[in-house]
């Protein structure tokens, strides 16, 4: 019996530590309320129109046109409106896991959000911009991110960790902080109320800063994408790492588990958890500069269209030049992305092939109000029984079980 259950129990912990890269991709993230002027939707490579009653999805990108503005809701997260000329992909790295983020890639425009509090403990949002990367909870706040790459952002309440450069910054409510693609994060100050924000001066001031720093503006954002792919390598190799180290907690657990000695078992499973805790931590970290890169590999792809439209002003070879930048880095996310899939790849084999190891049929005498007795924690019992019973059929029955002597012999009276 205690083997059984403890092979059950690992489900709970493998499902955490490998949840991060095989969650569904089909799986309901949202709902658009209501749309104007031109908005549409980027799928699975598909281009569509968006209307209101429209389900989003997790992977998704909005896209709204010259004229476009876009009401919608995210499921466990709040209200949001983008206006024209904005880009925004949905991300979430860790589906049904209320304790980490949904994120938000922003590579351009302008987005309102109410971020509500539906639980006690509400689960989180990430915005990343080309310079910041927003940290939300329960908060109403505006952000803008600049054609420069520059962002804004003003909040109205709650509060909004900034993160730049390995820097972080509280912005509270009434408080507004601009981020400079070059300079980085500048001061804190005092928001000015919505009705005199004037957005659309302060978009066009990024769009004449781009027109005269383009050559510098290429050269930041095809570095920033450079330096990250050195550090997202590591991470992946540090993923692979510790799901390696994973599998040798799980085959330590096996061996502990056979000698069914108490002491053994409890201290493989300790080891066991903590490998499983320690691949979803560094999952989540390699997740998070995979998002950064996609933002910043997207944004300076973004900065070729701004070469079309200032080629005249450049010289020839100058041109040629920034844009087989540009050529460099979009190859160079397409390499990281393709490294991302693979590896979502091997965790999702490694979750399967540790799913089949769990497959069990449990049989025990005692009710589960004294399952604590063979864990020896009324907690952990407690949070293995929600998780084991979710969508299993429970059979009960009061008649009295029958074994061989033949049976009883092979196993020994003790075998449960």
């Amino acid at each position: 019996m205690a083997k059984k259950l403890v092979w059950a129990a690992i489900a709970f912990w493998v499902a955490l530590a490998c949840l991060a890269l095989t969650a569904a991709p089909a799986a309901a993230a949202g709902r658009v309320e209501a749309v104007s002027g031109t908005v549409t939707l980027e799928r699975d490579g598909r281009t569509m129109t968006l209307g209101a009653g429209d389900s989003l999805r997790y992977y998704d990108t909005i896209i709204t046109g010259e004229d476009g503005k876009v009401k919608f809701t995210l499921a466990q997260i709040g209200d949001f409106r983008l206006d024209n000329n904005t880009r925004v992909s949905i991300d979430d790295l860790f589906e049904d896991a209320e304790d980490e983020p949904v994120v938000l890639r922003m590579v351009a425009g302008y987005l309102w959000a109410k971020v509500r509090k539906f639980h006690s403990k509400p689960r989180g949002l990430e915005i990343h911009t080309p310079t910041a990367i927003a940290g939300v909870r329960g908060t109403e706040f505006e952000l803008l991110a600049g054609l420069d790459g520059s962002t804004v952002i003003a909040v109205d309440e709650g509060t909004v960790t900034l993160a730049v450069n390995g820097d972080e910054l509280e912005v509270g409510s009434g408080a507004m902080v601009e981020v400079d693609m070059e300079k980085g994060l500048g001061p804190l100050a005092h928001a000015l109320e919505k009705h005199l924000r004037n957005w659309q001066a302060w978009r066009a001031e990024s769009a004449k800063r781009l027109e005269l720093g383009l050559s510098a503006a290429i050269e930041r954002a095809t570095g920033k994408v450079s330096d990250l792919e050195a550090k997202i390598d590591e991470a992946g190799k540090l993923v692979y790492a510790r799901a390696e180290a994973l599998t040798a907690a799980l085959d330590e657990l096996d061996q502990a588990v056979n000698t069914l000695d108490r002491a053994s078992i409890r201290q493989a499973w300790q080891n066991l958890r903590t490998a499983a805790q320690e691949l979803r931590y560094s999952v989540r970290e390699y997740n998070r500069d995979l998002n950064s890169v996609r933002v910043a590999a997207t944004f300076a792809s973004s900065l070729e269209q701004a070469i079309d439209r200032t080629d005249h002003k450049l010289p020839p070879e100058t041109v040629l030049e920034l844009k087989d930048r540009l050529a460099e880095t979009a190859a160079t996310r397409d390499r990281l992305v393709e490294d991302a899939r693979q590896l979502r790849k091997h965790l999702f084999e490694l979750f399967r092939d540790m799913r089949e190891r769990i497959n069990v049929i449990i049989t025990n005498k005692l009710p589960f109000d004294e399952w604590s007795q063979i864990f020896g924690n009324e907690r952990l019992t407690k949070t293995l029984l929600d998780q084991l019973l979710h969508g299993l059929k429970i059979f009960e029955t009061s008649e009295d079980r029958h074994r061989s002597n033949d049976d009883k012999e092979r196993t020994g009276n003790n075998a449960e």
